[in-house]
């Protein structure tokens, strides 16, 4: 995929700091906008990823999330929290015709990173900076609030990815500051299949690979691709594929 210049500035603006930076939109139809690797729409800083491994962690770091965009959205202007998992976060609302359009968020790579004494003001420097990119985009690249494909790519990718394997349809739809019943209606009106139904085709289609390509146990595979119930990952994999997915390996071994 190629990805909005964004993506590069966020890139120098990390180099050489131990900050991470991602930015969440608000109206996903600005598709010029959102074309961005998961990795910087959401938290993904390797002590992030090794505290979300757990699932109980990961929705509280989605619930939270939730509650700075409802607060990003009321008060229109930068905050600094600190989450339970002691990650420092300043987080920069960027305003267009007086609505907040999406939240830039710049955390430390680590706790300590975050209580360094210039961390404030050197995340805003960087945060105006992307601001003024963003502002600069959205006047010279507008997009019809009717663009068919902008939610769905950023939903779908963000599923594909894999980086919503343990969180619910609630927490995903936060994440992209929907209401969890009207992200679930307009997902499949766009794509003809359910969150859930799209993520298990996910899954099954990453299980199927490694079916085909590893000797790992049907447990372990079900475990990989997020399965917690090897018995529903069998249903569903019959279901697909009118085999077990002992059965697929024997008849697909590559």
């Amino acid at each position: 995929m190629t990805y909005t210049p964004l993506t590069e500035l966020i890139h120098a603006l990390e180099a050489g700091t131990k900050l991470h930076i991602s930015v969440a939109f608000f109206s996903p139809v600005y598709n010029r906008l959102i074309r961005l690797p998961s990795s910087q729409i959401i938290h993904s800083s390797a002590y992030c990823t090794e505290t979300k491994r757990i699932s109980e962690q990961l929705s509280e770091c989605y619930r939270i999330r939730e509650k700075k965009f409802k607060r990003a959205k009321e008060e229109k202007k930068p905050f600094v929290s600190l989450c339970p998992y002691g990650i420092t976060e300043y987080l920069h609302p960027v305003l267009f015709r007086n609505s907040v359009i999406c939240l830039i968020m710049i955390s430390g790579n680590t706790p300590a990173a975050g209580v360094a004494p210039d961390f404030t003001q050197n995340a805003l420097s960087k945060a105006k900076v992307m601001e003024n990119h963003i502002l600069l985009l959205m006047e010279s690249a507008p997009v019809s609030p009717d663009e068919p494909d902008a939610f769905s790519a950023q939903a779908t990718r963000i599923l594909r990815d894999g980086m919503a394997d343990k969180i619910s349809v609630k927490e995903l739809a936060a994440s992209m500051g929907y209401h969890e019943k009207y992200f679930g209606a307009k997902f499949k009106e766009k794509t003809g299949k359910s969150p859930t139904a799209y993520r298990n085709e996910q899954r099954l289609s990453k299980a199927e690979a490694l079916l085909r390509n590893t000797h790992l146990s049907v447990i372990e595979i079900a475990t990989r691709t997020g399965f917690d119930n090897v018995s529903y990952f069998n249903r569903l994999f019959r279901q697909k594929n009118g085999v077990t997915p002992t059965e697929y390996r024997k008849r697909n071994r590559t």
